[in-house]
C-alpha cells in the first residue's frame, strides 16, 4: 500500500513524495517507501533520484536506493548509466550499484569488458565477480575474443561457466569446436573450478556426472 501511494505521488509531486518520505519513523515501512521512490523517481529523472538517495544517512537504505536508482536507469538507458558510474568520485556508490548496471550491461560482454577496464580498480573487481551474461556460444565466443588486459582471464571464467552451468552440452560442443588448443585447456580449467550440484534443475546442469564427462572429452 505504501509503495503504491509513493510512487502515485511521485507521478504528480516529486517534491511532496520526497518530503513525506523523509518525514517517515526509521524503519522498514520507511526503507519500502525510500525504495519505491527512487525507483519510481529514477524512470522520470534518474540523475535527481540518484542526487537524493546519495544524501540520505549512510546505512543499508542508501546503498539500497543508489542500487535501484541506478538499476531502473540501467533498465532504461545502460549506456548513461555506465557512464554516470564510471566518472563517480571513487568510493562515493555502493558495490551494488556497479553490479547493478553490469547485469544489464553484461548482456554485451564487449562492452562489459571496456566498462570495467575503466572503473577504479575495487570497483572494477566487484563488477567482474558479479558479471552475468547470456549462457550462449555468441557470449562466450565473444569473451574469448576480448583484447588482453588486466580483468579478461576472469571475464572469460564468469562468461564460460555461466555457460556451462546453464547449457553445459551445448557449452561442451561449443569449447570442443574450439580452434586452438590453449582454449580447449582453459575451458577445461573453468569446469574444473565449478562446484557441481548433486542433481539437474534447469537452472543447474553441472551434476557431479555432467562434470566428470566434461572434464574426459576435453582431455
Amino acid at each position: 500500500m505504501i509503495a503504491e501511494a509513493i510512487k502515485a505521488v511521485v507521478e504528480t509531486d516529486i517534491n511532496k513524495a520526497s518530503a513525506l518520505v523523509s518525514g517517515m519513523e526509521d524503519g522498514i515501512l520507511r526503507d519500502k517507501a525510500t525504495a519505491s521512490l527512487t525507483m519510481a523517481w529514477a524512470k522520470k529523472d534518474p540523475l535527481a533520484a540518484l542526487t537524493w538517495a546519495s544524501e540520505l544517512p549512510g546505512g543499508p537504505a542508501r546503498n539500497n536506493s543508489i542500487a535501484d536508482a541506478a538499476s531502473t536507469w540501467a533498465g532504461n538507458d545502460v549506456k548513461a548509466a555506465a557512464e554516470w558510474a564510471k566518472n563517480a568520485p571513487a568510493g562515493s556508490l555502493p558495490p551494488a550499484a556497479y553490479s547493478r548496471i553490469m547485469w544489464t550491461l553484461g548482456r554485451d560482454v564487449s562492452a562489459a569488458y571496456a566498462w570495467v577496464n575503466e572503473l577504479p580498480e575495487g570497483a572494477a573487481n566487484h563488477v567482474v565477480d558479479s558479471m552475468f551474461s547470456l549462457p550462449r556460444e555468441p557470449e562466450a565466443s565473444a569473451a574469448l575474443a576480448l583484447p588482453d588486459g588486466k580483468y579478461k582471464a576472469r571475464m572469460v571464467e564468469k562468461v564460460a561457466s555461466n555457460f556451462f552451468v546453464r547449457s553445459p552440452d551445448q557449452a561442451l560442443a561449443w569449447a570442443l569446436a574450439l580452434p586452438e588448443a590453449g582454449q580447449r585447456a582453459q575451458m577445461r580449467g573453468v569446469v574444473e573450478g565449478m562446484e557441481p550440484v548433486e542433481q539437474f534443475s534447469s537452472w543447474n546442469g553441472m551434476t557431479k556426472e555432467k562434470k566428470a564427462e566434461i572434464l574426459e572429452r576435453l582431455k
